[in-house]
């Protein structure tokens, strides 16, 4: 998925949005979004944790 990626960190899944320059949603990101969140939870990680970032 372009603007989300998921790694593990042992155990956590690091879910991070990077869309520049504001992190802006239309309906593609969000339907992307929906799907990273089912995949999570089939996933069944330990936990998740979620990091925005902006590139100055």
């Amino acid at each position: 998925m372009p603007n989300i990626t998921v790694t593990d960190d042992g155990g956590v899944a690091v879910v991070c949005i990077t869309r520049p320059p504001a992190n802006a949603m239309d309906p593609a990101f969000v339907a992307e979004g929906v799907q990273v969140a089912a995949d999570l939870r089939a996933a069944d990680p330990d936990a998740a944790a979620a990091t925005l970032r902006g590139e100055a």
